[in-house]
């Protein structure tokens, strides 16, 4: 089973095939030479006699979430002449919108008619086509997969697909903790 066909329905065994040691490393390499170096810190006053808690400031990515190396690595997977769909109201979509404008690709994100006017802003400035429809999140991706269907070869990424990618090849290895 692909990663492109995993929903809330797949199973961990489903998802366990496809996962392996290799690809993890591969990817890992990959989206680190495509997002920032964030900082690890250590959040002492949390810690416990059995633990010591740290935090990735994922925050100050290029986007401000983690969700950028999620979106890379499903993008960058794709063949350049599949349209890229999507649904957000927040930072996957400023995600995916980051890597198809850095990528030179054309997408659509849908997102809700009350989205925050600074994330669509953020979306515009990136060049993807941003199409308000739906009441809430869940309505719009409703529409955006529907549409995606009408388009030609086009693939909708939702962000269980892109948070997949992310912690099935990037995070799982822990690599961009293990390095410091």
């Amino acid at each position: 089973m692909n990663v492109l066909n995993w929903d809330k329905n797949t199973t961990a065994e489903e998802i366990r095939k496809e996962i392996n040691a290799e690809k993890i490393a591969k990817d890992s390499k990959e989206i680190e030479k495509f997002v920032l170096k964030t900082p690890l810190i250590r959040l002492n006053w949390l810690d416990t006699k059995n633990r010591k808690v740290w935090a990735k400031l994922e925050c100050n990515q290029i986007t401000n979430a983690f969700k950028v190396r999620g979106a890379y690595n499903a993008i960058r997977k794709i063949d350049k002449d599949i349209p890229i769909v999507t649904n957000s109201a927040g930072n996957h979509g400023l995600g995916m919108a980051y890597v198809l404008w850095k990528l030179g690709r054309k997408g659509k994100i849908f997102v809700p008619v009350n989205a925050s006017e600074i994330k669509l802003r953020r979306l515009i400035n990136m060049g993807v086509e941003v199409i308000p429809v739906g009441k809430d999140v869940y309505e719009c991706g409703e529409i955006s997969k529907k549409v995606a269907k009408e388009i030609r070869r086009s693939i909708c990424f939702t962000i269980f697909q892109c948070r997949c990618y992310y912690w099935a090849r990037f995070s799982r290895s822990g690599s961009s903790i293990t390095k410091r």
